[in-house]
């Protein structure tokens, strides 16, 4: 992660002043959650909390519709933690036990931007890799100990992911020259199927399982719009 903040930050130094290009970083949460076509698969999920952060970079690819409007091709490198978390509540078995699986990905998001004013939306496809993941299960009945292990990938988990995200912000004008502070939400919806455990001839359809999360996040872009 930190070569690829540094080839951000080269690349800001050196087209930070062009016109055409802008610079920045952000950061906020996820509110993660996992799909699957096994029925009820979401019974006691919740949204699990973690990261997102990244930098990013924007190019016109346009002159300006007027001096309101533009469309600007958008490329980050984002670090962001998903995965999936089960509460149980007076489980005959689980008790109040929490099972969480949380994941770490190197992302890589591309969108096309509109921008009309101050308020903007943005689309596009996503691809991302996932560097570390740890299963835990917490609070178990009967003063059984907390448990905690590092994902087997391949077995259990598929490290490549990829989707679509999309989302809409406002950007904060005229506060300081060059300098645009925004705010923003998206949906990351993943297409691939994470669930990396084979088939047998007790479960010869193994399950779909793919990632969702609603990205909640500040940051400013840098250089002239």
């Amino acid at each position: 992660m930190k070569r690829i903040i540094i080839i951000f930050i080269a690349l800001f130094a050196t087209y930070g002043a062009n016109a055409q290009f802008q610079v920045g970083v952000r950061g906020g949460g996820n509110f993660a959650k996992t799909t699957s076509d096994m029925p009820n698969y979401d019974n006691n999920m919740v949204f699990l909390p973690g990261i997102n952060a990244g930098v990013v970079v924007e190019k016109g690819l346009l002159p300006a519709i007027t001096p309101l409007i533009s469309l600007n091709l958008r490329i980050e490198a984002d670090y962001s933690q998903k995965g999936t978390k089960i509460k149980y509540k007076d489980n005959l078995v689980f008790g109040d036990a929490s099972s969480i699986n949380q994941i770490t990905y190197l992302e890589l998001p591309v969108s096309l931007k509109l921008k009309i004013g101050p308020v903007y939306a943005f689309t596009g496809p996503h691809i991302a890799y996932a560097v570390s993941g740890v299963s835990k299960v917490k609070d178990l009945p009967r003063d059984l100990p907390d448990t905690e292990e590092k994902i087997d990938w391949d077995k259990t988990d598929k490290r490549f992911d990829y989707g679509i995200q999309g989302g809409a912000g406002f950007t904060f004008l005229n506060i300081v020259p060059m300098v645009q502070p925004f705010v923003e939400v998206r949906y990351i919806l993943g297409l691939a199927d994470l669930n990396g455990s084979e088939s047998t001839p007790l479960t010869p359809n193994a399950i779909n399982v793919k990632n969702n999360a609603i990205t909640v996040s500040v940051g400013i872009l840098l250089g002239k719009k």
